[in-house]
């Protein structure tokens, strides 16, 4: 993901109800261009199931959802 200038960011992983299941990213970046690999887990540590997940990155004032597929 990209940072345009220096902006809070948070990245969070949430399941097909809205649940959060983990936060991977959440603190001030400063401009430039950055890289996370979620691996499967939940907060907790535990592995979660093949499935369909939502994240979602917050820079600001600006939030952006995707959708994703977790394999196993």
């Amino acid at each position: 993901y990209a940072v345009p200038q220096s902006e809070n960011v948070t990245i969070q992983i949430y399941n097909m109800v809205g649940q959060r299941i983990n936060r991977l990213v959440k603190g001030v970046h400063s401009a430039g261009r950055y890289k996370t690999v979620w691996n499967g887990k939940d907060s907790r540590g535990n592995n979660v199931s093949t499935g369909i997940y939502f994240y979602s990155i917050t820079m600001g004032n600006v939030s952006i959802i995707k959708k994703m597929i977790l394999l196993k």
